[in-house]
């Protein structure tokens, strides 16, 4: 009987502990973040042509054309890992080709379980302001 109780015991506190330790596991889970959009707007004080984004680690290639001042370019895929991958974003403006050096967006503190939106901004002074958000 005193053999039952101490294995009753046993399973009792390994069951308990199993209980703990996943509890912990999954309160210390952070899923990683997922993009299913790309947004490029245009804040500069100019028309924005040939506008293209180039994602060279799969050969992604997003192109927009043309993007006139205050107005946005954009399209959904179906919702993937983000991955930081390097993008590098080239247009044309004033008849000048503008290109990044290869950057990742970045996540950022807040991520979402929905999948994320990256936008992209040329800005005035013909840089590119990225970040990652919910819409």
């Amino acid at each position: 009987m005193k053999r039952l109780f101490i294995r009753s015991t046993s399973l009792l506190t390994l069951a308990l502990a199993t209980t703990f330790l996943t509890g912990c596991a999954t309160s210390l889970f952070h899923p990683k973040p997922q993009i299913n959009t790309v947004v490029l707007a245009n804040n500069s004080n100019t028309t924005a042509h040939e506008v293209t984004i180039l994602v060279e680690a799969f050969g992604g290639k997003f192109y927009c054309g043309t993007i006139l001042t205050g107005t946005q370019c954009s399209t959904r895929f179906p919702a993937r890992e983000y991955e930081g991958n390097p993008v590098t974003v080239s247009w044309v403006q004033n008849g000048i080709t503008h290109e990044t050096a290869p950057f990742v967006v970045p996540v950022g503190e807040s991520t979402s379980e929905k999948p994320m939106t990256a936008l992209l901004t040329l800005m005035a002074d013909s840089s590119v302001d990225a970040r990652l958000e919910v819409r």
